[in-house]
C-alpha cells in the first residue's frame, strides 16, 4: 500500500510539472485530469482523494494566470462535483434503524476532502480575484454558503449527534469523548465565504450593481440575517 501511494504521488506530481511547463500545448486536455481529480476522491483512501486535491489546487495556482474564462468555467464545474460527490449525506440520513450502517471511514474521507475543498477555494479566491468573473465567484460563493448550511445544520442537531456517537460512530463511547460534529468545516466554510465575499466587494468596479449585491450579501451574512 506504502508503494501505491509512493507512486501515486509521485505521478501526480510529473503530472502537475508537464502541465506547468506545457500548459498552452496541453490545456485542451484539461477537463479529463480534472475529471480524474474527481474520480480518484470519491475512492475511500484519504490519502489517495487528499493527493487528488493538493493536485488540482496546484495545477491551478500555478496555471491560473494563463486561464480564460472556459478554463475558469471548468474549475467552477470540478468544485461543484467535488462538493456533490464528497457530502457525507450519511450523516444526516441515519436514523438508528438496525439495517443502516454509517460507513465511517467514507464520511471521514468526505469530510477531508470538502474541508480541503474549501481551503483551495479561499486560496483561488485570493490569488486570482482579478481573474474570476463575478458569475465564477458567485457560483463558488453558492459552493461555500451551501456546505456551511450543511455542516451548521448538523452541528446543531444535538440530538441527532448523540445517536451517532451512541450507536458506535467513530468508536462511539469507547472512542470519542466528544460528539462527533463538523465545527471545523463549519468554522472554515464561514470564513472563507466572508473573506471571499469581501474580496468580492472591495474589487469590483464602484457604483456597479455586482459591487452592491456582493456588500449586500457579505452585511447579511457578517449579520447572520441569512
Amino acid at each position: 500500500m506504502v508503494k501505491i501511494k509512493t507512486t501515486c504521488q509521485s505521478a501526480f506530481n510529473h503530472l502537475t510539472e508537464l502541465i506547468r511547463e506545457n500548459y498552452p500545448e496541453i490545456q485542451e486536455v484539461l477537463s479529463s485530469v480534472f475529471e480524474i481529480f474527481v474520480s480518484c476522491i470519491q475512492n475511500k483512501d484519504d490519502s489517495l482523494a487528499k493527493m487528488s486535491i493538493h493536485c488540482f489546487k496546484n495545477i491551478v495556482v500555478q496555471n491560473g494566470s494563463q486561464f480564460q474564462s472556459q478554463q475558469w468555467t471548468l474549475v467552477v464545474s470540478t468544485f461543484e462535483n467535488i462538493f456533490r460527490l464528497s457530502q457525507p449525506n450519511e450523516l444526516l440520513e441515519y436514523q438508528n434503524s438496525q439495517s443502516q450502517v454509517v460507513h465511517t471511514d467514507k464520511c471521514i474521507t468526505q469530510c477531508m476532502v470538502q474541508l480541503l475543498s474549501i481551503e483551495v477555494i479561499k486560496e483561488i479566491g485570493e490569488k486570482y480575484h482579478d481573474s474570476l468573473s463575478p458569475q465564477h465567484t458567485t457560483s463558488m460563493l453558492a459552493l461555500l454558503k451551501a456546505n456551511y448550511d450543511f455542516t451548521y445544520a448538523f452541528n446543531q442537531n444535538i440530538t441527532h449527534r448523540y445517536k451517532l456517537w451512541v450507536d458506535g460512530f467513530m468508536g462511539g463511547k469507547q472512542g470519542m469523548k466528544v460528539l462527533p460534529g463538523l465545527l471545523k468545516q463549519e468554522r472554515e466554510a464561514l470564513s472563507s465565504y466572508c473573506v471571499m465575499l469581501f474580496n468580492a466587494f472591495t474589487h469590483s468596479p464602484p457604483a456597479s450593481d455586482t459591487r452592491s449585491q456582493f456588500f449586500l450579501a457579505f452585511l447579511k451574512y457578517s449579520l447572520f440575517l441569512d
